[in-house]
């Protein structure tokens, strides 16, 4: 499994929210073309049919196929787990023991720990998200206790409080005001640097940890990161399609200090790893970046959904006393089905699961890039309802191991946490 650079061609707009199932062919953070082929072991890629139009209608069909078979094999392994008794062992979800000498498992005695933030609004679809997240930041508290991770807040930025106060510890901000709503026309992730800069404002001084670490409701911890932040040295996840040698002349209409461009750092806000004072040192130039990147015509375009990782980057690259720039580790995070492992070639472990991008198999387990598979799963078919609690696994002869771990996590938080299978019906299916 590798990390993989350069222009690979990727509409930032459907990075985030279009509703695709799978990035690019060509996409992939941590895993090659010959990584992702290994990952079938001589099952077929199958590939889309390059240069057709893309039949919303007929596509829409296919996933609702797709959630029918899955609703169906849901209840195919509930019927068979009540004749077992039991569910059968799952390799992918083994943990390593806590002096297994991977960094981040045990904290050095005496050192600094990180609170965990993560913002999202008041939607079905990232409220379920949240509490898988939060789910698996419990279970690697409890797993490896003496790790750097320390306190998690979920700050909802709809100005309302929710129905799981008590599950997860949570604030409520303020939203957008609506002069901001107004230039935003939609794109609501302009919600995150103003619920991050309220959050400096009336709460940073009430956490005991002297670092944050910047996380979002669709990730899955598999590990608790190691501290690798320093009170000036930030860290954090490298994205492939944030580009600033590319957009140079762009981003230069932000750039009142004329800092190089090979200064600007190849990030977005989440997930980072920082000190909480040198974070509030950059929030409001974090703020007042995003919104001078919305009201210019070019950059808001060019940017489109990521705009506001852009300005994040270059925030910290213009900030006082800066540019600041960021050790980079591309273990803290992955996004399947691209990449399909838990670990590179060199034994390294990584730490969290990205669920951004749709996943599609075959029958067989062949990977699917771009064409709804036989077997499929999409954050964005649950917007309006919960995920099954027995979502199926991916057939026999997939061997991406992201992939697995992440179904049997969302799986097993969605079996231990309250009141989930009564808010998952869309398809029925009766067990008859």
């Amino acid at each position: 499994m590798k990390a993989v650079g350069g222009d690979h061609g990727l509409n930032p707009e459907f990075v985030e929210h279009s509703f695709v199932t799978s990035a690019p062919e060509a996409v992939s953070t941590a895993g090659d073309q010959a990584d992702q082929q290994a990952a079938t072991e001589g099952a077929e890629v199958v590939e889309p049919t390059e240069g057709a139009e893309v039949d919303e209608e007929a596509q829409q069909k296919e996933v609702d196929a797709a959630l029918e078979r899955a609703a169906a094999a849901a209840a195919a392994a509930r019927r068979g787990r009540a004749a077992a008794g039991d569910r059968p062992p799952e390799p992918w979800m083994e943990n390593p023991a806590a002096d297994s000498g991977i960094p981040g498992l045990v904290a050095p005695s005496g050192s600094d720990k990180y609170h965990v933030l993560v913002t999202m609004n008041g939607g079905i679809y990232v409220t379920w998200q949240s509490r898988v997240c939060y789910y698996w930041y419990k279970r690697m508290k409890a797993l490896y206790p003496d790790s750097a991770m320390g306190g998690f807040t979920r700050i909802i930025h709809g100005g309302v409080a929710d129905e799981y106060m008590e599950e997860i510890p949570s604030v409520v901000v303020d939203p957008m005001p609506e002069d901001i709503a107004k230039l935003a026309q939609g794109y609501v992730v302009l919600e995150r640097p103003l619920a991050f800069q309220q959050w400096v404002r009336r709460y940073a001084a009430q956490i005991p940890e002297p670092y944050i670490l910047m996380s979002e409701p669709d990730h899955v911890f598999v590990l608790p990161p190691p501290l690798w932040a320093t009170p000036t040295r930030p860290a954090a996840f490298a994205f492939f399609y944030i580009e600033p040698t590319r957009f140079a002349s762009i981003i230069n209409k932000f750039n009142p200090k004329n800092v190089p461009i090979d200064q600007f750092e190849p990030i977005g806000n989440s997930p980072v790893m920082i000190h909480k004072d040198q974070f509030a040192s950059i929030v409001d130039l974090w703020v007042n970046t995003s919104l001078a990147i919305k009201a210019d015509h070019e950059a808001d375009k060019e940017f489109g959904w990521v705009q506001e990782m852009y300005a994040y980057s270059i925030a910290s690259a213009t900030a006082d006393g800066g540019p600041i720039r960021y050790d980079l580790h591309k273990e803290l995070m992955i996004q399947p089905p691209w990449d399909d492992r838990l670990s590179f070639e060199d034994g390294t472990h990584i730490y969290i699961i990205h669920f951004t991008y749709g996943n599609d198999f075959s029958e067989k387990g062949a990977f699917t890039p771009g064409k709804i598979g036989a077997w499929h799963f999409d954050k964005r078919d649950y917007m309006a309802y919960y995920p099954p609690s027995d979502f199926p696994q991916p057939p026999k002869g997939c061997n991406n191991t992201a992939v697995r771990r992440l179904i049997s996590s969302i799986g097993e938080a969605a079996r231990s946490l309250p009141d989930w299978d009564s808010k998952t019906a869309k398809v029925e299916v009766t067990d008859a």
